[in-house]
């Protein structure tokens, strides 16, 4: 609950008041995964997957009101009310994350002679809905109504693909190149 009180010219003031009420639910899961094999001396594979989830909902509901009176505070004297409100805001988020990395390693007979190639790719989905509800009333001469209903939904789609090739090549003791290469695509859709 929130209230405040405004001290206004010729001993008059305002009193507002809130009431809110909030209730959300958030889950998330996660899963990840790492694997190694060695085919021989020279070669491996690695390969990293993961995966999460998410789920969230909330409802967000208030009342409001300001009211105008001599010393709107005390409760000998009633208050006029100016204006007052109802608000009520439901969000809904589902969405998900897939990842996944192979890595291909080769190591020459050379020392700290080496290629790698690392393979990724990624997909995410987002479905996000929400409504807001507001019924507002301004009191006076003429009491008028403004309603609002908006309703909001948002679907994002996103692919992303990548590759990374690595090589390296001793120079002296101390001393090593390595050249790299990346290509990577990202396609997003809303």
């Amino acid at each position: 609950d929130l209230i405040r009180s405004y001290f206004l010219q010729g001993n008059n003031s305002q009193l507002y008041n809130e009431n809110a009420a909030v209730n959300s639910n958030n889950y998330n899961h996660r899963a990840n995964l790492r694997m190694e094999y060695t085919i021989d001396k020279k070669n491996s594979i690695v390969l990293m997957p993961s995966l999460s989830w998410q789920n969230n909902n909330s409802i967000n509901s208030t009342s409001s009101s300001t009211q105008q009176g001599q010393n709107a505070t005390s409760s000998s004297i009633t208050p006029v009310t100016l204006n007052s409100s109802v608000r009520n805001t439901i969000g809904k988020n589902i969405g998900f994350n897939f990842n996944n990395s192979l890595l291909l390693r080769h190591r020459f007979e050379k020392r700290g002679r080496t290629i790698s190639l690392e393979l990724g790719t990624g997909l995410s989905n987002r479905d996000a809905n929400s409504t807001l509800n507001s019924e507002n009333k301004y009191f006076g001469k003429n009491t008028s109504t403004q309603s609002i209903n908006q309703v909001s939904t948002t679907l994002t789609n996103t692919v992303q693909l990548s590759a990374n090739l690595v090589y390296t090549e001793p120079l002296s003791i101390r001393s090593q190149l390595q050249l790299s290469y990346n290509l990577s695509n990202n396609g997003n859709t809303s």
